[in-house]
């Protein structure tokens, strides 16, 4: 595991509301609950005028690939003591997906407009069924490091040609191997798009794509950006 090098001074600030630390973190027993905690207030927008939610489905996805269950039950914890607060909306076709928003009186006041059809999302929240739009930059960010223009632009470029869950997978893949840098992702993803990725064969066809692209043998920076 890498060593932390200390918090960039151009990092953006996440305001936690004192409450928090009063009555909510003395109850948390559980990591899983306090990282579900931590994104979700991540997740809220800096306009206080905008109410913020997000998809528990994108957050495991991103966050919590390797321990599924115990987001699962994270999850429920925070809903269950009402920190967190759930509702459905539709997406493409008519399908129900489930949001979430931390507890607070704009969230309650948006719920309510749900259950009514009386609130309107800024942007189409859903580009298919189930799966929310995803934040490709923050992924990147959190997982790899800063963006540059130049790796913005190829990010865009990979998701009009693969799918998210590829993209996230592609990223872990790329921290496992220790590997932090958008050409080794982009190399897998190429490669899984030619031998699969799904079904159990596909699966070992991809752990043999991650064990030929081993960062030790790249020194020439085929695989490192600058």
């Amino acid at each position: 595991m890498g060593s932390f090098h200390g918090f960039t001074p151009t990092g953006q600030p996440v305001q936690i509301p004192q409450d928090f630390f009063t009555e909510i973190l003395p109850k948390i027993d559980d990591l899983h609950t306090l990282k579900i905690m931590l994104l979700a207030f991540q997740s809220r927008s800096a306009d206080e005028n905008q109410v913020s939610y997000f998809s528990p489905e994108q957050m495991c996805l991103t966050h919590f690939t390797e321990h599924p269950q115990e987001f699962k039950t994270g999850l429920e914890q925070a809903i269950t003591n009402q920190w967190l607060l759930k509702t459905e909306i539709p997406g493409h076709g008519g399908q129900l997906v489930q949001i979430c928003f931390l507890n607070t009186p704009s969230a309650v006041a948006a719920i309510e407009a749900i259950n009514k059809g009386e609130f309107h999302f800024p942007d189409e929240p859903f580009d298919q069924p189930g799966v929310p739009r995803p934040d490709i930059f923050r992924l990147y960010e959190e997982n790899i490091g800063p963006l540059t223009p130049i790796i913005s632009d190829s990010l865009k470029d990979l998701e009009k040609n693969y799918p998210y869950e590829w993209i996230n997978q592609a990223v872990q893949t790329a921290v496992k191997n220790n590997a932090r840098s958008l050409r080794y992702i982009e190399v897998v993803l190429q490669n899984w798009a030619k031998e699969g990725t799904n079904d159990r064969t596909d699966r070992r066809r991809r752990k043999k794509t991650e064990e030929e692209f081993d960062p030790e043998g790249y020194r020439d920076g085929d695989f490192f950006d600058n």
